[in-house]
């Protein structure tokens, strides 16, 4: 935690004195911390922040400006993968690079994800040497999404019947 004080010392003689300002600062980011909702239904964005820290724990308050990140960790299904959003709010797929905005060593534009398989899916996110790893990962239960009129599609074969209401039909 970045700080700014002084330190007093004292002699066992009992003579004391007092240093000048001291600032304590946060070191260079050593890792990534994602953090977001444990929750998540399928289809559905959900913001993620993304924090960058120093080997303290501290907010690397010096990284900023927009970063590359590479987000996984999350299943495709059919023709759906997850996605997080950049910096101008575009889907990207996961496993791809994307540009997401760092203020004061958290993102600030950018990450928002979707995920479309309902499964427990642990996400990670990567940029450059930066990663996340064990607990720093976001660990995420998504839940099936209802059925929808305007996604839900039923058909039958065959598409006619038999006058004498004899044929079957396979959904």
């Amino acid at each position: 935690t970045s700080a700014i004080g002084t330190f007093t010392a004292t002699a066992q003689t009992s003579e004391s004195g007092t240093s000048g300002s001291v600032t304590v600062a946060p070191g260079a980011a050593t890792k990534l911390v994602l953090t977001g909702s444990s929750t998540q239904t399928a289809g559905q964005a959900q913001q993620l922040t993304i924090t960058a820290q120093d080997g303290s724990g501290n907010v690397a308050t010096s990284y900023a400006g927009d970063k590359v990140v590479t987000f996984g960790g999350a299943a495709t299904i059919g023709a759906f993968q997850p996605t997080a959003t950049d910096t101008t709010a575009a889907p990207v797929a996961f496993d791809s690079a994307t540009t997401v905005t760092f203020t004061g060593g958290v993102s600030t534009a950018g990450a928002s994800a979707t995920l479309y398989k309902a499964e427990p899916a642990l996400l990670t996110a990567t940029a450059g040497s930066l990663t996340t790893s064990g607990g720093d990962r976001l660990a995420v239960m998504v839940s099936p999404a209802a059925a929808s009129t305007t996604t839900t599609t039923v058909s039958a074969a065959p598409t006619t019947l038999t006058a004498d209401g004899s044929s079957t039909s396979t959904i």
